[in-house]
């Protein structure tokens, strides 16, 4: 009988907590991806949703859980019996498009508010390059980061992860409209 590993446990109840959200009609998930990476024997999963009509500015959310091999051969080979120290990484974030790179110290003070300084908050900007006269447009990648491993013990943390999402989604979506 299969035995479901940590990484399978934590993408069930994050799985399960978006699609509730796309249930209600809050959001509709997108996109998701399933990997395994047999190079490396790293497991991926992704999750995308986006409500547009709500939120017009922010093109979509995302979460990704990652294992790798350590964390997961720990894990099946009972390496750790408690299985404390093993766990998966998880980010979080928003993908949205702005006019103006000066938008990224707003964004980032006010994700600062929601998540706390504990949480390291990227953002990656790329741009097409257009013809003179035309201003560019940044595509935002936003992503935060936990800097910690989580696994079983944290599943009661992933509802609130996904509520301060949204909240997320919220003030940017104000504050860039």
């Amino acid at each position: 009988m299969f035995d479901p590993t940590i990484f399978d446990n934590l993408k069930v109840v994050l799985e399960g907590a978006v699609y509730d959200l796309d249930l209600d009609g809050d959001f509709e998930v997108i996109k998701r991806q399933d990997l395994i990476d047999l190079a490396t024997m790293n497991r991926t999963y992704q999750i995308c949703f986006s409500n547009t009509l709500r939120y017009p500015q922010i093109k979509y959310c995302f979460i990704n859980l990652q294992i790798d091999l350590k964390n997961l051969a720990g894990e099946l080979l009972s390496i750790d019996s408690t299985n404390s120290h093993l766990g998966c990484n998880l980010e979080v974030g928003l993908v949205l498009d702005i006019n103006r790179v000066e938008l990224c110290n707003e964004i980032k003070k006010d994700l600062l508010k929601i998540w706390g300084i504990e949480r390291i908050i990227t953002q990656e900007l790329s741009f097409v390059y257009e013809e003179k006269g035309k201003p560019p447009i940044y595509h935002n990648k936003i992503t935060i980061h936990f800097n910690r491993l989580v696994n079983e013990d944290h599943i009661d943390d992933l509802t609130n992860i996904i509520s301060y999402l949204i909240e997320s989604t919220e003030k940017v979506n104000e504050s860039i409209g």
